[in-house]
């Protein structure tokens, strides 16, 4: 079990085409791979670190204890699972029903409104994150740059304006 004190890390997948994905990514404070430690099998997929971090780490047995002995912490874990399980659907639905500047608008919105940069990295993590290529993203975030929705920064991306943003999420963008 990896505890993610600081930093961000990210799990990372190679596609079949030599391509690598991001199908989950982890702030700190936090606990990475929660769903690979529980059932007891090898995660799929690797961990990485995007930026400075620091972690410590708790043998799966140590972990299945600690959930046992402590009902704050199952149910701290069980709810923090059911969100994971909740995003994941909803990433999944919009991976297969709507174009790529909706899910980025999407991913944007998703973001915690209260920070000033809404996606902090980098055009082509924000591409391995959401499986699409660098091109694609760089189109859509032009896209919603003309329409005055977002500002690209030498810090990541910042939502100008969330209504426009949300526009572009409903069906039938294209």
């Amino acid at each position: 079990m990896v505890f993610l004190l600081t930093g961000t890390v990210v799990a990372t997948h190679d596609t079949a085409s030599g391509g690598e994905v991001w199908p989950a990514r982890w702030t700190g404070p936090a606990i990475a791979d929660k769903p690979a430690v529980l059932s007891g099998e090898p995660s799929p997929t690797g961990l990485r670190a995007i930026t400075a971090a620091t972690a410590g780490l708790l043998p799966a047995a140590g972990f299945l204890r600690l959930l046992h002995d402590e009902p704050q912490v199952r149910a701290h874990v069980l709810a923090a699972l059911a969100r994971d399980a909740l995003a994941g659907r909803r990433e999944l639905l919009h991976a297969v029903t709507l174009p790529a500047v909706a899910r980025i608008a999407s991913c944007l919105l998703d973001q915690d409104p209260q920070r000033r940069t809404a996606w902090p990295g980098t055009q082509d993590e924000l591409a391995r994150v959401l499986g699409l290529s660098r091109v694609t993203v760089n189109r859509a975030l032009s896209r919603l740059t003309r329409a005055a929705a977002i500002q690209l920064t030498p810090g990541g991306i910042t939502v100008t304006d969330r209504t426009r943003l949300a526009a572009f999420t409903a069906p039938g963008i294209r």
